[in-house]
This record gives C-alpha cells, structure tokens and sequence, in this order.
C-alpha cells in the first residue's frame, strides 16, 4: 500500500480495531495470524498511531514504511552513494591519466638535478594525459655532456628514465715533441716520480712557477746526452692566494611583504600572469588537494622585490665574510688538491675593505 506505514502489534484483532476507532484513527487491510495483527495506516496518522503504540502496547513493530517523505530519504541516500561512487571513479581516473612521479637511475657522474632540469624543461611533473614524445626526451638527454644514451618509458603516473654514461675520454700524449716538464706553481715539492727523463729536482727542494723539474734528456756518458721524452708526476706544497674588495655599501634586494599566488592543475605553468611588480621572484611548490589520492597541485607565489643599500659593517661581521668568502674560493681549487689549512689577512683602504685568504694545499704542480 503506497504511502502508508504497515504495522505488527501482539493483539487481538477486534481489540486492536476498537483502540485504533475510538482515537478516530482508519486502519486497513487488518489480519491476524498466531497471535499478532497486521493492520495499514495513513501516513497522515503515523506521528500519531506511534505515540499511542508506545502508551498502549509494548510488542509492536513497524514491518513497512512507504511514505512520501521516507522515500524521498531513502532516494536521496541512493543518490548520495551513486555521487560519491561517481565521484571516487572520476578521482581513480584522473590519477590513472596522471603524471606524478620521476625515476631516474644509471647516473653516477652527471648531477640528477641537471638530468631533472632537462625532463622538467621537456615534460612537466604532475601533469593530466599529456602525452611524452620519448624520442625527442631521449635526444635531449643525450645532448647532456657525459650521457652517451639514455632510456625513457612511462609507466603508470611514473616516467623512468636511464642513462648511459659515456667512458671516461683517455687523455692523448704527444711524445713526437721533446719537452720539458716545468713547474706550474710555487712551492715546495712533496712527492715525486720519474717515468722517463732526467730529474733535477728532489723532494724537499723549493721551486718556482716555471722551474724544469725534469730535464727532456738522457745523459749516455759524460759529455753525450740524447733528447727524449720527459715525463713524471710532481707534488708539492702551494700556497694559493685570493682576494676580494668589500665596498662600505651593498646593494641588497628584500622582499616587501607583498605576494600573489596562482594554483595550477595537472603541470600547466601560468601564461603571462598579471604580476602588479616590477621586480619580483617566484617560488614554486607543490601542494596536497587530496592526502588519500595524493592529488598534486603546482603553487606559484610571486614576492615584490625592492632594492636597498644596506651597510656591510665589516668590523662587526667580519667572521661572517671570512667564512663566506673562505667557503666560496675554496671551490676555485684544483679539484685533486689535498687542502691544508688557510688563513687571511685585511687591508684598509678608503672606505673599502681588501679581504685576502691563503690556502695551503698540497696538488700536482706539473
């Protein structure tokens, strides 16, 4: 029966008909069967046939429930699980159509990060179903200096990546030409070996940049010598000298407070953003939509930058400038040196500071 409330009440029927009557209440389709009565009412008088089942009769049941408003909820909860299931297919294939992550392996000498700047300038990370061209990803890579091939194949929402590395080029001698070998530094000489020509110097001598330190010829008696080729590794003791001007004034840039930030989808880099700054830098990161999808959004946020002169009060922070300084010539040095030790030393001229910093090393001198 549409839009009525189905009812069992432990009973009998003629009592259960006269209690319903005397409260002005129509029951229909009454039965009676081992000791209980099934009756229909109204939807109309649901509210109140429930308020005199609970004063009159405690072993009741509502079997049946086909009223307007309770269908309506039942439908809208149907509804509301067909959305979300829908919902939830859409999310899975979004992220089946995602590129999210990078795998790159096979690289011991080339930085990953220049591998990764070179994917990302290609193929932006995450993006949504843009497709890879890995040809052309692969012949980019290969213009890397160092990558002899490389690999692309994307999986998934992961794009992997390996490269070949090229051997190690084998330097190319030329013994056609006879000469000596000279000294490229000043210093003391540390370590010395020999392999062809005749030595002139011995561990423990002081040289100076320019010094023969093997002699391109070969002694065959007292007074007959012959030319050959020189050849030996030399080591020694170098003192290395660096130094910068530090000015009474810096030009610095700050940020100023102000920003903007623009949210992008699936990797799309923004088209000539309305940026209200002339001097400004951007700050990309990505940000979580979803912690259970792992749903990636790109964030730029655009810092109004502006030029200050700031004091460099080298007296006050004279160890912050040794140290920065000291840190960044120490890169200069040859990449096989053994490092000693370093110290420095400050001049004072007119409303500038000249910083020197001496390294001792210990480094092939030939």
């Amino acid at each position: 029966m549409f839009d009525a409330v189905k009812i069992r009440i432990r009973g009998s029927l003629t009592f259960v008909a006269n209690y319903f009557i005397f409260h002005n209440i129509n029951i229909y389709k009454p039965r009676y069967n081992e000791g209980y009565v099934t009756f229909f009412v109204k939807s109309k008088d649901k509210n109140k046939v429930i308020d005199l089942l609970k004063q009159k009769f405690n072993d009741y049941k509502i079997i049946e429930d086909t009223t307007i408003n309770n269908l309506v909820v039942s439908n809208l909860k149907r509804i509301g699980l067909s959305l979300g299931l829908l919902v939830i297919t859409i999310c899975l294939y979004v992220m089946s159509n995602c590129t999210v992550n990078l795998d790159i392996k096979g690289n011991e000498i080339v930085p990953t990060d220049t591998i990764k700047e070179v994917v990302l300038d290609f193929y932006e990370i995450p993006n949504f179903n843009k497709k890879l061209d890995t040809r052309k990803l692969v012949n980019n890579l290969i213009m890397l200096d160092g990558i002899a091939s490389a690999s692309v194949d994307k999986r998934g929402n992961t794009v992997f990546i390996e490269v070949y590395e090229e051997l190690p080029k084998v330097p190319i001698i030329d013994k056609t030409t006879y000469k000596d070998v000279v000294s490229a530094y000043d210093g003391i000489i540390t370590r010395m070996i020999s392999y062809s020509g005749t030595p002139l110097k011995k561990v423990g001598d002081t040289v100076k940049c320019g010094d023969v330190l093997i002699k391109s010829k070969i002694a065959l008696g007292e007074e007959l010598s012959v030319d050959t080729y020189a050849n030996g590794e030399v080591y020694g003791r170098v003192c290395i000298k660096k130094e910068t001007i530090i000015p009474e004034m810096l030009v610095a840039t700050k940020r100023t407070g102000r920003k903007i930030e623009i949210n992008k989808f699936f990797g799309v880099k923004p088209k000539n953003p309305k940026v209200p700054f002339e001097h400004y830098e951007v700050e990309l990161c990505q940000i979580k939509l979803d912690n259970t999808l792992c749903l990636l959004a790109n964030k730029y946020v655009y810092y109004e930058l502006e030029e200050v002169l700031e004091p460099t009060n080298f007296k006050e922070n004279e160890s912050f400038y040794v140290k920065e300084y000291t840190d960044k010539y120490i890169t200069t040095l040859p990449s096989d040196c053994v490092f000693l030790r370093s110290w420095y030393n400050v001049k004072l001229l007119d409303k500038k500071v000249c910083l020197v910093i001496y390294y001792e090393i210990e480094t092939k001198i030939t």
